[in-house]
């Protein structure tokens, strides 16, 4: 809020290109919407607000205006300083002056223009030379800082550029190490057999001296010298020819891995569903037993594909907004169902019939997550949850609601959920973006842990074996997948997720070995062994982030895997 009865607007900018580029750092955003004046920023969430209007904002609230919740009011940070300054402002007298400066520039401006009929800056007045000799240098400075930015900005770029040149030379300076080790082994073979033959043409020769009458003493003795120089040279050539083994096992493996990744790479250009009719994008997905897949992005609609053609099988339509979770189950009549979510609403579909089953309403606001679990006395359990923090359960069979869990609820908005049983007693994972995991006993409607478990929101929950010990699986922001012990939520293993932001986690059985899958926007799927916690493979090739992860095992014994990415593709590995 301007009460300055200055023209702090968007006509007195000069670079109109840099405020468009930087309004949000620029304007009292959360309260008035104009350039900021005598500016004070949240220390939590570093948004900037005019120091009148948040002044005037704590009179009867002590929650920061951008919506965190912090709660203390401090100067400016040097950066948000540095875009400040950097808005030139021209007064009506044509001055060209900073931002922070403006103010107090327009006061002195005006008195110093009390008698003046036009701006001594255009010309038309006598300027004192103390103050040109001030602008100019003014002026200089901001030039020297224009151009050390744009030398910062262009040595960055050199400096990028530089450091993958020399990652690529040190990958070309360690194949010609080891193919530089690898010919010296062959060549001390070759010395190796050649010294062999040479002793054995000496011991041929003596044996023939022998047989022709030298003094067999001295040819007995030099036959045993002999002797043990050669088999002190099989002793070395043994170890050669194990050196020699080894080399060719390493090329083997090595072949045999770069034909893996050919191999996954054409599955992966081959065998994809394109869900991108109407330009779809974030492709999410849910797999309906081993037949269908049913797939969404940003058209409003639920496309369910064959798996083994890829064939459309049925569009289903009704959401008015993106949808954001879709889950598949089997109701006690054999009713294949879909449940999906957008804003508020929840839609219930008979993929059989292909009807419209239920539309639940409930939800304050954008719901993320569903869970979907078998419950007492054959119910079919549905669990919501979102951006109100409140949990829904619905019985499915009846399209009623059950119970809402509101007391001891998250801080914030809810991102996932999970539901399980342990020692028969249906249980449920909450997690978001306060960085919290809540477990509640859904038979009994309560909470019964808290779990501190993240420095960052929590975007994906899963649940696994891990060491014979029944896990949960978190993954968030920090990059990190941790490991929760089912039976007293004690922390039992932490894994480094790789250098992108983890968004889905799988978890399945193959050959009785329990894996996990997790993949997020580093564009690559991780698989891990839960027998130690070991990563065992990276399936590289994606273009872009994954948003769903899902894996089947038909009767061959053959594992496929399923994600979904940001383009609109669903994509299938045959591992």
């Amino acid at each position: 809020m301007n009460s300055n009865n200055v023209n702090l607007k968007e006509e007195n900018i000069i670079d109109k290109n840099y405020f468009e580029k930087w309004k949000d750092q620029l304007t009292c955003t959360a309260i008035c919407h104009e350039l900021l004046n005598a500016p004070k920023m949240c220390k939590k969430c570093e948004v900037a607000f005019c120091g009148e209007c948040i002044s005037k904002w704590r009179l009867t609230s002590n929650v920061c205006p951008a919506g965190c919740t912090g709660t203390e009011i401090v100067d400016i940070n040097v950066m948000t300083r540095r875009i400040l300054n950097c808005l030139k402002m021209k007064c009506k007298y044509g001055c060209e002056v900073e931002l922070l400066d403006y103010i107090s520039h327009v006061d002195k401006c005006e008195n110093n223009h009390k008698d003046d009929t036009n701006c001594w800056n255009c010309g038309n007045v006598s300027r004192p030379s103390e103050m040109k000799d001030k602008d100019e240098s003014t002026l200089k400075q901001l030039k020297e800082y224009e151009d050390f930015l744009v030398k910062s900005h262009n040595l960055a770029e050199e400096n990028e550029t530089g450091q993958k040149e020399i990652d690529n030379f040190s990958e070309l300076l360690k194949l010609k190490g080891e193919k530089s080790a690898v010919d010296q082994k062959y060549y001390d073979v070759e010395q190796t057999l050649a010294e062999k033959q040479n002793l054995k043409t000496m011991i041929e020769s003596l044996q023939k001296e022998l047989n022709e009458g030298r003094d067999i003493a001295t040819l007995q003795y030099d036959l045993s010298k002999f002797d043990k120089e050669r088999k002190d040279l099989d002793v070395k050539i043994d170890k050669v020819s194990k050196s020699i083994k080894e080399i060719d096992e390493e090329k083997k493996l090595m072949k045999e891995d770069d034909e893996l990744k050919s191999k996954i790479d054409n599955l992966r250009r081959q065998y994809s569903i394109n869900n991108e009719f109407n330009n779809i994008k974030l492709a999410i997905f849910t797999r309906i037993n081993h037949n269908y897949v049913a797939t969404s992005g940003n058209d409003f609609s639920i496309n369910v594909f064959h798996l083994d053609d890829q064939s459309l099988y049925h569009t289903f339509k009704g959401h008015t907004s993106q949808i954001n979770c879709i889950k598949s189950a089997v109701l006690e009549n054999n009713q294949t169902i879909l449940v999906s979510c957008s804003q508020n609403i929840i839609r219930v579909f008979n993929v059989d019939t292909k009807n419209l089953l239920y539309t639940l309403n409930g939800h304050e606001d954008t719901i993320n997550a569903l869970s979907i679990i078998k419950g007492k006395d054959n119910q079919t359990i549905l669990i919501s949850a979102g951006i109100d923090s409140k949990i829904r359960i619905w019985n499915l069979n009846t399209g009623k609601i059950l119970k809402t869990l509101e007391e001891s609820r998250h801080e914030s908005g809810i991102n996932c959920l999970y539901s399980f049983k342990h020692n028969d007693i249906i249980m449920l994972a909450s997690a978001g973006i306060d960085n919290k995991i809540k477990i509640w006993n859904l038979e009994r409607y309560t909470l019964e842990k808290t779990i501190e478990a993240h420095t960052k929101r929590i975007l994906s929950l899963e649940k696994s074996i891990y060491k014979n010990t029944p896990v949960l699986i978190s993954a968030n922001e920090d990059k990190t997948i941790k490991l929760w012990n089912i039976n007293n939520w004690s922390l039992v293993a932490t894994l480094n997720g790789g250098d992108g932001i983890i968004t889905s986690l799988n978890s399945f059985n193959f050959n009785n070995q329990n894996m996990l899958l997790s993949s997020g926007d580093e564009k690559m799927i991780r698989v891990w062994s839960m027998k130690n916690g070991k990563l065992i493979k990276i399936i590289c090739g994606l273009d872009t982030k994954v948003n769903s992860l899902d894996c089947i095992s038909n009767l061959n014994n053959q594992l496929t895997i399923i994600a979904g990415g940001d383009d609109g593709v669903i994509r299938t590995w045959a591992i």
